[in-house]
This record gives C-alpha cells, sequence and structure tokens, in this order.
C-alpha cells in the first residue's frame, strides 16, 4: 500500500520493497541515469531508481527541503518536482 512506502520515507528510510530489476541492464549503458540517481542520494533522496524501463531517474524524499536541495543539485536537468496527493 502506499502507506507501506511513506511511512518508512517519512522517517528517512528506503522503503525495501522498491526496486527495478532493469536498472542492471540500462543504466551501464545510460551513464547520465546512473549520475541522475547518485546526485538524487547524495543530496537527500531517500530512495532513487529508474522508472519503467528507463533511462528516466526519479527520488523519493521524505520533505520539501530535501527534494529542493536535489533540485538545485540537479540544476540543467529536465526536472519535474513533484509531491503526493
Amino acid at each position: 500500500s502506499l502507506d507501506d512506502v511513506l511511512e518508512p520515507l517519512k522517517k528517512g528510510e528506503i522503503p525495501v520493497q522498491l526496486y527495478n530489476s532493469f536498472e542492471r541492464a540500462i543504466l551501464p549503458i545510460h551513464p547520465s541515469a546512473s549520475i541522475v540517481k547518485r546526485l538524487m542520494l547524495e543530496n537527500g533522496a531517500a530512495s532513487a531508481m529508474m522508472s519503467g524501463s528507463g533511462p528516466s531517474v526519479f527520488g523519493l524524499f521524505a520533505s520539501s527541503e530535501q527534494r529542493d536541495s536535489a533540485v538545485k543539485a540537479l540544476e540543467g536537468i529536465d526536472l519535474y518536482p513533484c509531491e503526493p496527493v
């Protein structure tokens, strides 16, 4: 459920059920996606991973302040900051 994902994020933890098996194949051939993922994690994302078959990457943040920190670190990249509804 959504609460199973949101509750760990509120504590700054990574929800264990999140994974994308395509990352092993796609990230090595799309280094920019690996860089985006790394920068999100280094700038406060509790989790970051590729979306679907990639190479789009998303990050989950426990707070809007952490999200905004990553947005600044990723300046120059097409970004779409979102909040849950």
